[in-house]
């Protein structure tokens, strides 16, 4: 979504300098409203966002459930990483631990998102198998989204499970390190992809576009060393052991990033009987 944005920007700034009468960025010719959802959204999502509408909200909802929460963002600037907002009055929401469906994880604390409509039982058709996978006992939708519950209320919604990267006896979610790195100067964006690896299972890569050449892999690198240490203090502190620098992130025919795509290039690269150095450049394949 930010690659979206960012080139739809790029372009109609370029048309502006070449004269052209009227654009988006004329006040009397932004979007009424715009309404994002469909992938997590961060604060750097919201500030591109912010050139095409005065009037921005957030949704988080799915095909087997409909809405399930909203928020008007008044300040792009004071976004909050993830926030999506209060649950609506029609829907419960509880954050459990992702091995323990049973346990419910205390407020701030991430786990997987399960959602019930009040007065609405869901079943999929002439599927009882697929409709047993999708449901607890107790009638709440297992979303397969990580997230948490916070002390006023806002559901922060980090990503999917299915894109939790596993090392040794630890499971990471991307998300909140993606925003780590997203901090350092000239880092665009970035994908945290998991690569197998014999020993541990799965070993950290993260996936760069950068603004610009002058920007390199090594500083980045660095950066990361020196915020994770400074700020986390923990030797045992996710970090990643590998960075691979992209020309442009795949997208699916959503335009969501295509991580399956990024992390197939990443294991290409990177499989310790290939690899030399932890630090590799791409060609720009992509």
């Amino acid at each position: 979504m930010l690659q979206i944005f960012n080139k739809r920007k790029a372009l109609l700034e370029e048309q502006k300098k070449q004269g052209y009468q009227r654009s988006i960025f004329d006040n009397d010719w932004k979007l009424k409203e715009l309404f994002l959802g469909g992938q997590p959204i961060t604060k750097q999502i919201m500030e591109a966002a912010s050139a095409f509408s005065d009037k921005i909200k957030v949704g988080y909802g799915g095909t087997d459930i409909g809405m399930i929460s909203f928020l008007d963002v008044d300040d792009p600037n004071k976004y909050n990483d993830f926030d999506c907002g209060i649950p609506a009055s029609w829907v419960e929401v509880k954050i459990v631990n992702t091995e323990d469906e049973g346990t419910i994880m205390p407020t701030g604390e991430r786990g997987l998102i399960l959602v019930r409509h009040i007065g609405k039982r869901v079943q999929l058709l002439n599927d009882p198998d697929a409709t047993k996978a999708l449901l607890t006992s107790d009638g709440f939708i297992r979303t397969g989204d990580i997230g948490k519950l916070t002390a006023d209320g806002h559901l922060i919604v980090e990503g999917r499970g299915s894109d939790a990267i596993s090392r040794g006896m630890y499971i990471f979610y991307p998300g909140w390190l993606e925003t780590r790195i997203r901090r350092c100067p000239g880092v665009v964006d970035v994908a945290m992809v998991g690569v197998p690896d014999p020993v541990v299972g799965e070993e950290l890569c993260a996936c760069l576009l950068l603004e610009s050449d002058d920007i390199t892999v090594q500083s980045v690198r660095e950066f990361v060393e020196k915020d994770i240490v400074t700020s986390i203090n923990d030797p045992l502190s996710p970090r990643p052991r590998f960075y691979l620098k992209f020309d442009s992130f795949p997208l699916t025919s959503t335009d969501k990033t295509y991580r399956r795509v990024i992390r197939d290039e990443a294991t290409a690269l990177f499989m310790p009987w290939r690899c030399h150095t932890d630090v590799l450049m791409s060609g720009g394949k992509y």
